[in-house]
């Protein structure tokens, strides 16, 4: 459905263009490159910008993990589909108004968040970036990133 909406594809260029800057400046300021980079796609539904974000990962030839998470279990089963499995993909369903511990993920769990038309949707984007935050890795030198549609949104950490 949004794989030829003119619009998905500029936002998805917006995000793949702040992914792969993120990714840069954190290989140049760290030791990420010897680590793997992970990544928290949410509300990912048709998969249209994770199929860009990971195109984009494999162009930089980085070692990645991607977790794909969706409210709804018919847009995981699709995106594994489109996706296919293997050990840099992972699928969850994830409701980023409840707490993201209570549904198996670990604090500090992702470098990068990706939302596209996401939090807006939510009843109180606050506590949806409150619940964010917890998986955020916490860094000593630099911070994290999360990438919102078009927007910059600064919420006591830098988001993208």
């Amino acid at each position: 459905m949004y794989t030829e909406s003119v619009t998905y594809n500029q936002q998805n260029a917006v995000i793949v263009a702040h992914l792969t800057q993120t990714i840069v400046q954190c290989n140049q300021t760290s030791d990420a490159n010897k680590t793997i980079i992970r990544i928290l796609e949410i509300g990912a539904g048709s998969a249209s910008t994770t199929v860009q974000c990971i195109n984009a990962l494999r162009k930089l030839n980085l070692a990645y993990h991607y977790t794909f998470t969706d409210i709804s279990n018919s847009f995981i089963n699709e995106a594994k589909k489109i996706l296919g499995e293997g050990p840099e993909m992972n699928y969850a369903l994830f409701n980023i108004e409840k707490d993201p511990l209570a549904q198996g993920f670990c604090p500090n769990q992702f470098d990068v968040i990706i939302g596209n038309q996401v939090v807006h949707a939510t009843i109180d984007i606050h506590e949806s970036l409150r619940n964010l935050k917890k998986v955020f890795k916490s860094f000593k030198d630099s911070q994290p990133n999360f990438i919102n549609k078009l927007s910059t949104i600064s919420c006591q950490r830098h988001f993208i």
